[in-house]
């Protein structure tokens, strides 16, 4: 998957923090790290859905709004759908 310079960026230093880690407590990081990004994810999902169900926004402003990319979004979205609670409000 194609990532963002800043995302790559972040990913770098990420990976140059931990350098001094063990294999196995590097790994053990890098699972926590990920189990974290799906959550954030999730949340980011949740937001920007609420956000264009109360203000009418588009994606794109919803995004913006939401300091990610439209691409970004659209992925959280379609990796995240909406909940049956979610569609009830």
């Amino acid at each position: 998957i194609p990532t963002c310079p800043r995302c790559e960026q972040a990913h770098e230093q990420w990976k140059t923090e931990r350098a001094h880690l063990s294999r196995s407590e590097f790994f053990s990081e890098l699972g926590k790290a990920q189990a974290a990004a799906r959550t954030r994810e999730a949340d980011l999902a949740h937001d920007a859905r609420e956000l264009m169900r109360i203000s009418g926004l588009d994606q794109q402003l919803a995004a913006e709004r939401l300091g990610v990319t439209r691409s970004h979004l659209q992925q959280a979205l379609l990796r995240h759908p909406a909940q049956p609670e979610e569609v009830a409000a």
